[in-house]
């Protein structure tokens, strides 16, 4: 494979580093038993990153586009931490840090940004044996929350974390549940900081409850609690009135 731009020149075609090897593809090991079974593949060598050649080396993909989307995954997988503090992070946060955790962070920031353009990047038009193949641009992202629809998911974080008060680690450990709906998980956190300030007034009140009445904590509560499951309806104060009547 030979670029036909001279600015991919030496360029490795999986992830825009310098190239100073050669990925094949299929791999050679694997290239007798795709003729001998007349498998199709590209049969190409492809300008490459050792780093990639080294991710790619249990990769049996034989074709460049596949060799490519796996590197994409694998590379996304090996940078996730740093993705995530990109993601997650701003710049201008760094000056609320102390000096070891700011220089941590940026060196995360710095990092992960090179690591987002290397997941991104998606190659570039090549020549071989005199025919141009050109790379299809791959789809923009989009995410959708509310009205707005956001290309990355750096400014879908940064969104809802202002909009909506959500950590956006909290979100992120939500959007792997929900498939990355980022409506659900919003919905799911909003449901989250209900339950949490129920259980808050609940403790407070069944606590208060059995000082009044010389009661134990846990059993005031666990009572409760019984009342409330039986009858979805009835609100804290309604099973404490009714806790009242038997005790």
């Amino acid at each position: 494979m030979n670029a036909c731009s001279n600015a991919h020149f030496h360029q490795c075609f999986y992830c825009g580093c310098i190239a100073t090897e050669l990925d094949y593809a299929p791999p050679k090991k694997y290239a007798k038993e795709y003729q001998l079974s007349e498998d199709d593949g590209d049969f190409y060598a492809v300008p490459s990153c050792f780093e990639c050649v080294t991710l790619l080396s249990g990769c049996q993909a034989a074709y460049v586009t596949l060799r490519r989307d796996k590197l994409k995954a694998l590379l996304a997988k090996k940078y996730q931490q740093a993705l995530h503090v990109y993601n997650v992070w701003q710049e201008d946060e760094l000056a609320l840090l102390d000096d070891n955790l700011a220089g941590s962070i940026a060196a995360g920031l710095k990092l992960g940004k090179e690591s987002l353009e290397r997941v991104d990047f998606i190659g570039f038009s090549y020549e071989v044996g005199g025919d141009v193949h050109h790379v299809l641009p791959a789809a923009k992202i989009q995410i959708n929350i509310d009205q707005y629809t956001f290309s990355s998911t750096k400014a879908a974080l940064e969104y809802a974390n202002k909009t909506y008060r959500i950590p956006k680690a909290t979100l992120i450990d939500l959007l792997e549940i929900y498939q990355d709906d980022y409506n659900q998980a919003i919905y799911r956190f909003g449901q989250m900081q209900l339950e949490k300030e129920h259980d808050k007034t609940l403790k407070k009140r069944c606590t208060e409850f059995a000082k009044l009445h010389k009661q134990n904590v846990k059993f005031v509560i666990r009572t409760v609690e019984h009342f409330l499951k039986e009858d979805e309806e009835m609100s804290i104060e309604t099973a404490l009135c009714k806790l009242q009547q038997r005790i």
